[in-house]
């Protein structure tokens, strides 16, 4: 993804920032017809946004097969 960013970046690029935001991208697999998923996603969640103060502000990438 660092590779793309650099190589299409339309603005100036700063490694940086973007090792900022890598640091912060987490993924989480799970079975969406399984509730415990959706319980281990709010506990992540909550971990997360203790660790970093994000107020919970998220933004979510969901992908399925």
């Amino acid at each position: 993804m660092g590779k793309a960013l650099r190589d299409f970046a339309t603005q100036p690029y700063d490694d940086d920032v973007w090792e900022e935001f890598r640091a912060r991208l987490h993924v989480h697999a799970g079975d969406l017809g399984n509730v415990e998923t959706y319980r281990r996603l709010a506990e992540r969640l909550a971990d997360l946004d203790r660790r970093h103060g994000t107020g919970g502000n998220v933004l979510f990438y969901l992908a399925t097969p």
